[in-house]
């Protein structure tokens, strides 16, 4: 009886060198990851009263109606605590616990912070323009249609 088996090549992967890597990357260097990426330097926000709420407001002047309609936009706290142990935490906007919540309204140009409480914290903005609108990101050909798929 014979053996029907074949054998394999035994496949070989090669790395590509660290000095053939970097000549590559520098001649064709990509995209940075942070597309057209806007944010804010951390700025400390003067709250006034109106009774029980308090309100501040961040000039955005890159906030634009465009911006508003297509991006994603995050707002944050930064809150330094000296006492008893120096500790930073950060919050992303709106936000709520037991004894306080903080809300933001969007405009075009500014954002507008709204308490319960006077704030000691600073304050920073995020903008994410969009790129490609989700339901616009994949188009399927018809499987069906010879034309379609090679147009594919």
């Amino acid at each position: 009886m014979g053996n029907n088996l074949r054998r394999k090549r035994p496949v070989i992967i090669r790395r590509q060198s660290t000095k053939r890597r970097r000549r590559s990357e520098q001649q064709h260097p990509g995209d940075s990851g942070t597309a057209n990426v806007i944010y804010s330097d951390w700025t400390t926000v003067t709250f006034t009263s109106s009774g029980a709420v308090y309100s501040g407001s961040i000039n955005a002047p890159k906030l634009t109606a465009e911006v508003l309609d297509k991006s994603e936009i995050g707002v944050y706290e930064r809150t330094i605590i000296a006492f008893p142990s120096a500790s930073t935490t950060y919050s992303k906007l709106p936000y709520s616990n037991e004894s306080r919540w903080v809300k933001i309204d969007l405009e075009v140009g500014k954002i507008i912070i709204r308490s319960n409480v006077n704030s000691i914290s600073t304050y920073r903005y995020v903008l994410i323009p969009g790129g490609v609108q989700a339901s616009a990101a994949v188009t399927r050909p018809d499987l069906s249609n010879y034309r379609d798929v090679v147009r594919f």
